[in-house]
């Protein structure tokens, strides 16, 4: 992209702000509390906190942002909250586990809410879901994985640590435990590292290249799209040989195309939406977020809102069918 036509995208999005602003959102020159659905010290926290340090600087009356951790069940706490009581005049937002939309067809009496009553602001990455292992793990290839009596470590039952791996045990047959109860991806981390737990699944390729320690090895990933970094890992998807068990898969997996999403609640007017999405345009578009993103090792595959929106529309509405199999793997 040429720097003049840089300087007219960068333009424009100043100008849609300008005007966004003398429409007098009741939050433009107050401050924003930016929620995230896990405890301290995770990957969705560091993702979350890259998006407080900048985020304000795009929105009208350029607010500070402040974080805040909802932990619990993995991020579902946080988006019930989102949908029910947390006020819908832009002074909160959420950075919720992709996955919560996913549990909203699959396991409806857990995740009580419409996906899609949610106004989407933008989200962060497109990544792999690894299943990993200690380093000193004599597991070393999906064959043994599969045949290990092993515990795996979730936050909750509809989090991606839950949910990947029940993919996994179910579809191929697995032969793990699955226990929940962790707050975030770190205490599941540490219990690997303790030897007290022998997997994780649900582990963002985005999150493991940010924070890994060197303890963790990958086995395997679950993926729509196998990326070049990851190509050569085996992808679990691609050992699915029943057709029906596949396509429910995918669904399970959807979400993966907009990890790390950021939401407004319910009901927010449409100004203060649109004024979010083009500070979240103008923010991942900026090369000084994309230099401190890279920085905290980090990679980006953002998505505007619409767009995010516009999956989730799609993944909600497959046959009842692939849906009731679907939550048949994720159990």
């Amino acid at each position: 992209m040429t720097t003049s036509l840089q300087e007219m995208m960068r333009s424009s999005l100043r100008a849609s702000l300008a005007l966004l602003f003398l429409s007098g959102p009741a939050w433009a020159e107050g401050a924003v509390t930016l929620k995230i659905g896990y405890a301290p010290g995770g990957g969705y926290d560091a993702v979350g906190r890259l998006v407080a340090d900048h985020l304000g600087g795009f929105l009208p009356g350029r607010p500070d942002i402040v974080v805040e951790n909802v932990d619990g069940a993995g991020s579902l706490k946080l988006a019930k909250l989102m949908a029910g009581s947390e006020a819908a005049d832009g002074s909160v937002i959420a950075l919720v586990n992709s996955s919560v939309t996913i549990a909203t067809v699959t396991r409806p009496e857990l995740a009580d809410f419409d996906a899609r009553s949610f106004n989407w602001i933008g989200s962060m990455n497109d990544t792999p879901s690894l299943c990993v292992v200690p380093n000193a793990s004599p597991v070393r290839s999906v064959e043994e994985l599969l045949a290990a009596d092993l515990i795996a470590g979730s936050t909750g039952k509809t989090s991606a640590t839950y949910v990947m791996a029940a993919l996994l045990r179910n579809a191929l047959g697995g032969r793990f435990k699955l226990v929940t109860g962790f707050k975030g991806g770190a205490e599941v981390n540490l219990a690997m590292e303790r030897g007290e737990i022998g997997l994780r699944c649900g582990y963002s390729l985005t999150s493991f290249q940010a924070l890994g320690t060197g303890l963790l090895r990958p086995v395997g990933q679950w993926t729509m799209n196998v990326p070049e970094t990851t190509r050569d890992l085996p992808s679990f998807l691609d050992l699915i040989e029943d057709a029906a068990d596949r396509k429910a898969a995918e669904l399970v997996i959807g979400n993966l195309a907009f990890d790390n999403p950021l939401l407004l609640p319910p009901g927010t007017p449409q100004a203060t939406v649109d004024a979010y999405r083009a500070g979240f345009d103008a923010m991942v578009a900026d090369p000084a977020f994309q230099a401190d993103a890279a920085g905290r090792n980090i990679e980006l595959s953002p998505k505007p809102g619409e767009k995010v929106a516009e999956i989730i529309d799609s993944l909600v509405s497959v046959d009842k069918s692939v849906i009731a199999r679907a939550a048949e793997l994720a159990q």
